[in-house]
């Protein structure tokens, strides 16, 4: 499984104390990847063991910037904590964080046993569209983003859930996971989403779907190093991008994708 760290590890190694290096500026802007021309990731390895400065450096502007690493590793890490590789997904609702965000619990429901209703107590869950409680074998985990044309959509879900997009998430599960994360808020389920809600005043689509310049950083390391493809897989077969529903939420709803 992809480590989103080690790998910004890997791209920092290749800075020496007389050769700096410098990698090209990727982003994702209305979830297409673009390359700014005139700016680069520049990394000068300092004296000492792993000492690093990383600029962002604006050729047109004759301009570097400091970037503060600390704070974009940190958030790496967490990313590559709600993944699973595309053969272990189907095993999400084994991980305690998906009971904690899905609200998965014993809860007592109702069966026929021989003619007669009777209460058994089952580890159970909300479909996330519908809202109806079922045992937990009898819920679809399955794709929030469509796995054919949707990887750029995966990863931008997951990166607004870690702060890493212009616009935050508007949904009440991304809102609460980046609240979790990045103030250390008690993490709540999410509530089942009968419905979109609206965009937040102020903002767009495509800056809820555009990298802020934090993510863009994390974005072209992970490009840097060769990594894009696995992080799309990642983000696909990810938490981030899966949820519970029943069987007719789940076969009704399409998945089209938000931008085009």
């Amino acid at each position: 499984m992809l480590e989103l760290q080690k790998t910004i590890e890997e791209v920092l190694g290749r800075a020496t104390l007389h050769r700096p290096h410098s990698f090209d500026y990727v982003t994702l802007e209305a979830a297409k990847e673009v390359r700014k021309a005139t700016l680069k990731i520049g990394v000068t390895r300092l004296p000492g063991v792993n000492h690093y400065a990383v600029e962002l450096i604006d050729e047109a502007a004759r301009s570097v910037t400091p970037v503060a690493m600390g704070e974009i590793m940190a958030r790496a890490g967490m990313i590559s904590g709600t993944a699973f590789a595309k053969t272990q997904y189907g095993k999400a609702a084994d991980d305690p964080f998906f009971h904690m965000l899905y609200n998965v619990k014993e809860r007592a429901l109702m069966y026929m046993e021989a003619g007669t209703e009777c209460s058994k107590a089952v580890s159970s869950a909300p479909c996330m569209m519908c809202g109806v409680i079922l045992p937990l074998r009898n819920l679809t985990v399955d794709h929030q983003r469509p796995q054919s044309g949707g990887e750029s959509e995966a990863v931008l879900k997951t990166f607004r859930a870690f702060g890493f997009t212009k616009a935050g998430p508007k949904g009440v599960k991304g809102q609460r996971i980046l609240d979790h994360f990045t103030n250390g808020a008690r993490m709540q389920p999410a509530m089942p989403q009968l419905g979109r809600p609206a965009l937040p005043t102020g903002t767009t689509v495509a800056d809820r779907y555009s990298l802020n310049v934090n993510g863009a950083i994390l974005y072209s390391f992970i490009v840097a190093g060769g990594k894009r493809d696995e992080l799309q897989n990642q983000c696909m077969h990810g938490l981030l991008n899966l949820k519970p529903l029943c069987q007719t939420c789940n076969s009704s709803r399409g998945n089209p994708l938000k931008v085009s």
